[in-house]
């Protein structure tokens, strides 16, 4: 989902895809990870490229992601910015005549009564 989110924006910037496509060589063991780390930017980079917030997150993910390959702990990078295109996709598909009444639902004032 997120690769789609971002090249619907950026159709032309390869960037990320590319990313992806290392990662799968360094997994057959024809990559070195100190090689991956001085490219490792190459992907963050196509956020520029992104035309709204939550495409660029999805860019970062898609680079997170890949970013795995050479440290394990870029996945929870990855994950963290998946969450902010799936909010938009999520946010946009609901009824926008909903939305006001469930924030107002659950709008709690200083003195912990609820605006219902």
């Amino acid at each position: 989902m997120c690769s789609a989110i971002f090249w619907a924006e950026a159709p032309t910037d390869n960037r990320a895809l590319d990313a992806v496509a290392r990662t799968r060589t360094f997994n057959r063991g024809e990559l070195e990870a100190s090689g991956e780390i001085r490219r490792r930017l190459l992907a963050v980079r196509a956020a520029g490229a992104a035309t709204s917030p939550a495409g660029a997150a999805a860019a970062r993910a898609t680079a997170q992601a890949a970013a795995v390959a050479h440290m394990g702990a870029h996945a929870l990078g990855a994950a963290l910015y998946y969450a902010i295109p799936l909010e938009a996709v999520v946010l946009a598909e609901e009824d926008a005549t909903r939305r006001p009444c469930w924030n107002r639902s659950r709008t709690v004032l200083s003195s912990g009564e609820t605006i219902q």
